[in-house]
């Protein structure tokens, strides 16, 4: 229904020289008794047992809201009841019985689960109550016992839009975002520098067992060479002993001997050239 055109104030009615605009007067009068006549249409088609008065009404909307969502809390707990004692077959029967839908009964058994011990925040009315169930458990629980969400307490929230609340809940939601991410990039920092001091460990580690086992050979390696010295030593004596035996004897060495003899010093000789290049690679 069109909205009349307001009606005309006095000044308007009354011209400048203070003399009464009849025409003016009766085209007040018009516009009053269309008003009066549409409200009275108003009335007759959205009546109400109780008389219009806009902070009646607000306060009034305001407790329906709230026993909307505590309706909607009672309506899920008993959804919760016959979803866990029926069988699913049952369950489907009973939405359909109730004429409900699935996505309708999710949202009042969660409504239930989050809200049924949490009476402030029922009364909060049900467009609040729904905007709320994204948070944890935790924090609704604080929030009724007297802490904050958002920053805001209940009655703070409770004198909020909808919209407000909304807007608060999202910046509220992006701030914990950053601060997730800020939180994962120090720890993801903090792992590297771990794992980074681990791989140098053992790589220390390795290292020096590396080393340990060198030191190892190494020793059996400077035993060998004290042994070897004594045997080469030995090997000289021994030759030096047969050529003063026959020296001694007036006689040359026998010809097998000296081969017998240049024999074990060629070996040797090999031997400790196999070394030197082995060393040197």
């Amino acid at each position: 229904m069109a909205r009349p055109p307001k009606a005309r104030t006095p000044e308007v009615i009354t011209a400048p020289d203070n003399s009464v605009n009849h025409d003016a007067l009766v085209e007040a009068g018009k516009a009053l008794a269309a008003d009066a006549s549409r409200l009275t249409a108003i009335d007759q088609q959205f009546s109400l047992p109780i008389r219009y008065n806009l902070d009646a009404y607000i306060d009034r909307i305001k407790q329906n809201a709230a026993e909307s969502a505590q309706r909607l809390i009672e309506i899920g707990l008993m959804l919760i009841q016959i979803r866990e004692r029926e069988a699913p077959g049952t369950w489907l029967k009973a939405l359909d019985q109730i004429g409900m839908g699935a996505r309708f009964a999710q949202r009042a058994m969660q409504t239930a689960a989050k809200l049924h011990d949490l009476p402030r925040l029922q009364n909060l009315g049900i467009s609040k109550a729904l905007e709320l169930l994204s948070e944890d458990d935790d924090t609704l629980v604080e929030l009724e016992s007297g802490g904050t969400l958002a920053g805001y307490t209940v009655d703070e929230l409770d004198q909020m839009t909808v919209r407000e609340l909304k807007a608060a809940l999202r910046a509220e939601r992006q701030e914990r975002e950053d601060e997730k991410a800020t939180d994962e990039e120090i720890i993801r920092a903090k792992d590297e520098r771990i794992n980074k001091l681990t791989r140098d460990r053992r790589k220390n580690d390795s290292e020096q067992q590396l080393r340990r086992q060198a030191e190892d050979l190494l020793r059996d390696a400077d035993e060998a060479v004290v042994e070897a010295t004594s045997q080469l030593a030995r090997l000289r004596k021994i030759a030096d002993d047969v050529n003063q035996l026959y020296a001694d004897a007036g006689l040359q060495v026998d010809a097998d001997v000296a081969e017998r003899l240049e024999s074990n010093g060629h070996w040797a000789s090999t031997q400790l050239s196999e070394l030197a290049e082995l060393a040197g690679e």
